[in-house]
């Protein structure tokens, strides 16, 4: 039995109440060689907490602060304290290309640079690109560069989010504009044919923040209508569309004799330029 020995295994980690200045806990797994029950001051006030295993507790924090002393004691009065400081900087962050210093316009399949910028306390951090990808957790004062390409025009939302060393986060969020800021793709065929591959008929595109989707017959006989659901959270998803399934086979329904239908698609970017596709394409059973 080991009186005099006790080592921080993993944590102290804050749940993201306390990162918030909210009462919260803190998670900590202490190695006390069975000299517990373990107790906790913070700040100089004791404090109370949940055994979660045989090293592990959950400390209940009620009145957090920037920055304070844990003190963890065992039963025989030995004791050891860490820093915990929940206050993290401002996230900021640039970005430049080429073709931007020489013409202010970002294109798509460019280089194009971002620069960590924070200020104040904070460790760590990561870019999330806006179009799927992100890079992993990066020290502060990153001297390598940090370069993306779009693979196609679009708008779309660069997050910046830095960490401290208890991960509590904060970020920052800007736009890009690549090319005309926004991309229309359409496929010419779909198979309504009951398996799960290319079910239903849409346009694909980025950077709208207003569309509405029709389909028409070979006479310009309207089948389908749909107005875009706006995104929940415009900065991580995008206004989105159902697509036209096929005709209704139910009973009563005019069969589409022609497998030629066309598609037209309205819409408005996120800087207010109206956007017009239309097209046609096979229906195939």
């Amino acid at each position: 039995l080991n009186e005099n020995v006790l080592q921080i295994r993993q944590g102290p980690t804050v749940d993201p109440a306390l990162c918030r200045g909210q009462a919260g806990t803190i998670f900590i797994d202490v190695f006390s060689g069975q000299t517990g029950p373990l107790t906790f001051k913070y700040n100089g006030n004791p404090v109370t907490s949940d055994q979660q295993g045989t090293d592990q507790y959950l400390i209940n924090i009620s009145s957090p602060v920037p920055s304070a002393s844990l003190e963890i004691f065992n039963a025989a009065g030995c004791g050891l304290a860490r820093q915990i400081s929940i206050g993290i900087g401002e996230p900021l962050f640039d970005y430049t290309s080429v073709n931007f210093q020489q013409t202010e316009q970002f294109i798509a399949r460019e280089d194009v640079t971002f620069r960590d910028l924070s200020q104040d306390e904070y460790d760590s951090f990561e870019f999330f690109f806006g179009d799927g990808t992100q890079t992993e957790k990066l020290e502060r004062n990153q001297t390598n560069p940090i370069i993306h390409e779009y693979a196609i025009s679009g708008t779309y939302y660069v997050t910046l989010r830095i960490y401290n060393d208890l991960d509590c986060v904060e970020e920052l969020t800007k736009t890009i504009k690549i090319g005309k800021g926004y991309n229309v793709l359409s496929p010419n065929v779909f198979t309504p044919n009951g398996d799960i591959y290319n079910q239903c008929f849409k346009p694909l595109f980025n950077g709208l923040a207003e569309a509405t989707f029709r389909v028409y017959d070979a006479q310009g006989a309207l089948l389908y209508e749909e107005i875009g659901t706006p995104p929940v959270n415009p900065l991580t998803d995008t206004l989105s569309l159902v697509g036209w399934c096929g005709p209704d086979q139910s009973e009563g329904t005019k069969e589409i004799i022609t497998p030629y239908l066309i598609y037209t698609l309205e819409g408005k970017t996120v800087d207010g330029v109206e956007v017009f596709r239309d097209g046609t394409f096979l229906l195939l059973r």
